[in-house]
């Protein structure tokens, strides 16, 4: 990871990008403002649609893909699967305010590259979480002090609701 100023801001930057995609534009603009403090050029797209139309047919510049689950158009699920198919290294880290959702997850993602963050949450549990996600080995883990979930085997769902 790299670190280098940005004049037009005046903070640091991690050389790190991160697509953001969030319908609710108050939470969509509260993450945005905490990934750039963190030093994250964050491309906004309200919806899973949207994001294809702001990253075009190469997201090979997204390092992670930060999306909610529940979405009008085009859900967070199928929006992280067409992602892979043409950046299959790209990290996603899923949002959400329901435990329930854990039960959408679908076979063709890469678990490694995945992670699951129940709202609410704070800027704080998200910037570290996305780095954790950022640096994960092989096998997501729980993450100590935040609700941070790995995604389930197909073979067991969570009878939570959140």
């Amino acid at each position: 990871m790299w670190l280098n100023f940005c004049q037009s801001c005046g903070r640091m930057r991690n050389g790190l990008t991160v697509l953001l995609v969030e319908n609710d534009p108050i939470i969509r603009q509260l993450i945005v403002r905490a990934l750039t403090r963190a030093g994250f050029t964050v491309i906004e797209a309200v919806d899973g649609a949207d994001a294809f139309a702001r990253v075009g047919a190469d997201p090979g510049g997204v390092d992670i893909l930060v999306t909610d689950v529940v979405m009008p158009r085009k859900d967070g699920f199928t929006l992280a699967e067409e992602f892979a198919a043409l950046a299959p290294d790209v990290r996603v880290l899923f949002i959400t305010g329901h435990a329930h959702d854990l039960r959408g997850v679908r076979s063709g993602l890469e678990q490694s590259h995945c992670r699951f963050l129940l709202k609410p949450f704070t800027t704080t549990q998200l910037v570290t979480t996305l780095r954790e996600v950022l640096r994960s080995d092989p096998q997501p883990r729980r993450t100590e002090g935040a609700r941070v979930l790995p995604i389930p085997s197909r073979s067991r769902t969570t009878g939570t609701e959140g």
